[in-house]
């Protein structure tokens, strides 16, 4: 007689107690901000979990009609948006070259150049912030420089440029190892074989590596994006904080400190940020399982 078979735990009771801590910690909070955004009511309390109280919520969408008619805000959101995008693109130029040179040479200090370009992901958001501050503040490195070379400082502080500049900082890693996984999926013959027909190594990466390479570069891009508009430390380091520019995670935490604190408009900002980060995780997802990183 054979062994008695043993039955299986159904995979949905290994999963409940993680999706129980997961719901509570995000589903519920994320419901929360969207039925808050339609809300007018400017209360902290979660009403979609007690049904009397939900029954005496006034719709509306007078929140975003708010946030999209007001100049101010619009202008918060297209900060938002643009330093978000050229640190982005910056990243895309600097790191992809950096990406093919670390997947497919070998040289001397490798090991700890790696280690360097990786360094601002370890750091805490403040800290890495706080370096960049030191180089651009007046007395720093930066201002040093361009005045020897141009006879007189440029100072980035407080500006949206220096804002990029931490960004990037931040995000230049991040890119850098996710671009690097899709040069490394690409076979090192092909690369080889192309320099024996003669290719220069400048045309094998434009016209073979490069385009088999492109869906991890643009998955690093949509994960870079949305990552990069969370940095609300390096705006109040580096930034003005909202004195002379602001953008959408600011004024969300300043509509929610104030007197007034209206939580609606704020939960309007949030939707509206939580929208685009959810574009960018499904770009994301579809780029990797487009370059093998996914089944």
């Amino acid at each position: 007689m054979g062994s008695p078979t043993r039955k299986r735990t159904p995979v949905w009771l290994l999963l409940l107690p993680f999706l129980l801590v997961y719901g509570a910690l995000v589903i519920i909070p994320v419901a929360g901000v969207l039925l808050k955004s339609f809300s007018s009511a400017r209360t902290l309390e979660l009403e979609f979990l007690s049904w009397s109280k939900l029954a005496e919520v006034r719709w509306t969408v007078d929140n975003y009609v708010r946030l999209l008619q007001t100049e101010y805000y619009r202008r918060a959101a297209w900060n938002t948006v643009v330093i978000s995008g050229v640190s982005v693109v910056a990243a895309i130029l600097v790191g992809t070259p950096l990406a093919y040179l670390l997947a497919f040479h070998k040289f001397r200090g490798k090991g700890f150049i790696e280690w360097i370009i990786s360094l601002p992901i370890y750091l805490p958001g403040v800290v890495a912030a706080y370096a960049v501050f030191l180089v651009l503040n007046r007395q720093g490195l930066f201002p040093t420089i361009t005045r020897a070379l141009l006879g007189e400082p440029v100072y980035l502080l407080r500006t949206i440029p220096g804002v990029v500049v931490g960004t990037i900082y931040i995000i230049l890693p991040m890119f850098l190892r996710i671009a690097r996984t899709g040069f490394e999926r690409i076979r090192r013959d092909v690369f080889e074989a192309s320099l024996t027909l003669g290719a220069s190594e400048l045309r094998a990466f434009r016209d073979i590596m490069l385009p088999q390479a492109l869906p991890s570069i643009g998955a690093g891009a949509a994960v870079t994006f949305t990552y990069a508009m969370s940095l609300v430390v390096v705006i109040l380091i580096l930034g003005s904080g909202g004195a002379t520019f602001t953008t959408l995670p600011l004024e969300i935490m300043a509509v929610t400190n104030s007197v007034s604190r209206d939580i609606p408009l704020a939960s309007a900002m949030a939707v509206l940020l939580l929208l685009i980060s959810a574009a960018g995780q499904w770009v994301s997802d579809r780029l990797l399982k487009a370059s093998g990183g996914t089944d």
